[in-house]
């Protein structure tokens, strides 16, 4: 089985998708206007190779009000997988990347290493 085609999405679903989490991204909460909105699958859609449900996978709840870096980013995660590679992002620029590295000596830059919790779940805490 293949990857399903995308739907394409209305105006009206994507203005509740951007609706969701009161016009924020999902993931890092930064504001978002209608122009800047990207849907992501919480499920990626990829997954419906491995026999999970097309209809949940294009439905409502597992649309995701997404800016465009936090999008590209996540790709086919899932949200653990996304969660852990925005973790490890300090070793890997530090690993990768040479300015990194001498900000971090000069202080400019300070690593500050710790869980990642995303937009949607503090929102959804806050709900309980």
């Amino acid at each position: 089985m293949s990857v399903p085609k995308r739907k394409q999405l209305s105006k009206a679903i994507r203005l509740e998708v951007l609706n969701k989490y009161d016009n924020h991204c999902a993931y890092c909460g930064c504001e978002l206007t209608y122009e800047q909105l990207n849907v992501d699958h919480k499920i990626p859609l990829y997954y419906a190779e491995f026999g999970y449900d097309i209809n949940y996978l294009e439905s409502m709840d597992n649309y995701m009000p997404s800016c465009r870096s936090c999008n590209k980013y996540k790709t086919t995660y899932t949200i653990e997988t996304f969660r852990k590679m925005i973790e490890k992002q300090p070793d890997i620029l530090n690993r990768d990347s040479s300015t990194y590295r001498l900000a971090t000596k000069f202080g400019v830059v300070t690593p500050t290493p710790h869980k990642v919790k995303f937009y949607f779940e503090k929102v959804e805490e806050n709900l309980k």
